[in-house]
């Protein structure tokens, strides 16, 4: 038996999302029917094409080989199918995931330069704590991903985008950092502190700050929003730990203090991440053009890759 162009396709789509339930989503069909496709073709060729890695699927020595020569048959497959007809040119779908202080500063403007300059680019966006984004981007989910302090295999591409400085925020009604004096582990641990919640990286930054003091905050209120955690701490409910760069984003926020903090508080570092074998030109147009709206929400874009 030959092997078919839908086993191909059921191949394709199982190396693009490392998931035979995402593939099996895309192509409409049963996971059992994507799943028989692909024995079919390991067994036509004989070789295995997958092997398994955690949650994800990788190409095998033999898939990764196949691979550009299955793209160029699906892509004369599609110019043979439209041949005849006017047809659209066929659509990218890019999966994207980003942490909350890129979204509400470059999302809007990313996508309107991706409509206007890559109309056959699709994306589907999410967008969380960089925490949750990372664990997406590792279990195939996500095709690329912009977020802080990103943790994964080598198989994972990380080109740094530049550093976002976190700092304790507050309301003047709390008379914190009144006569610009830092504040101390000691001067916080009475007031509600506001951060998103365990694991993330705001958390482990609020106890990295406490430990070494031995102090714990007797109130802890967390949030998987960093906007409803300004508006608590703009509101005197609280000092939250936020990007530095947040007050000044919103008008109803400019009352809130930054505060100096003793001992100084680590910068996050906000990197493009994504999986080596998802590279391609037009995520790698997306990055730069993400780069580039980079200082309008106060960070200061690493040149080099």
């Amino acid at each position: 038996m030959r092997a078919s162009l839908p086993q191909f396709e059921a191949f394709y789509w199982t190396l693009r999302y490392g998931s035979v339930r995402a593939a099996a989503e895309h192509l409409n069909l049963t996971q059992p029917t994507v799943t028989l496709r692909l024995q079919e073709l390991e067994k036509n060729l004989g070789v295995a094409l997958f092997e398994r890695a955690g949650r994800r699927l990788r190409p095998s020595r033999h898939g990764a080989a196949l691979r550009h020569q299955v793209e160029q048959l699906l892509s004369l497959a599609g110019t043979i199918e439209r041949y005849g007809r006017d047809a659209e040119p066929a659509r990218h779908l890019l999966r994207l995931g980003t942490a909350d202080i890129f979204a509400h500063g470059c999302l809007p403007r990313l996508l309107s330069i991706i409509d206007a300059d890559y109309p056959n680019l699709q994306v589907e966006v999410s967008v969380a704590f960089s925490r949750s984004i990372n664990r997406r981007l590792l279990e195939g989910e996500l095709d690329l991903a912009f977020l802080t302090n990103p943790e994964g295999p080598d198989s994972l591409v990380m080109l740094p985008m530049g550093s976002v400085e976190v700092a304790w925020v507050a309301a003047p009604s709390l008379g914190l950092g009144s006569d610009g004096a830092a504040v101390r582990p000691a001067d916080l641990v009475r007031h509600r502190i506001l951060t998103n919640p365990e694991p993330s990286h705001l958390f482990a930054s609020v106890r990295d700050w406490f430990a070494p003091s031995g102090l714990w905050p007797e109130r802890l209120g967390t949030c998987d929003s960093l906007w409803i955690m300004a508006r608590l701490a703009a509101a005197g409910l609280g000092v939250a730990l936020l990007p530095a760069i947040m007050p000044a984003l919103e008008s109803q926020w400019s009352t809130l203090r930054v505060l100096a903090a003793d001992p100084p508080i680590a910068a996050h570092r906000l990197y493009a991440a994504f999986h080596r074998d998802n590279d391609s030109a037009h995520l790698r147009s997306v990055i730069t053009e993400a780069r580039a709206l980079l200082p309008l929400v106060g960070i200061l874009p690493t040149l080099n890759d």
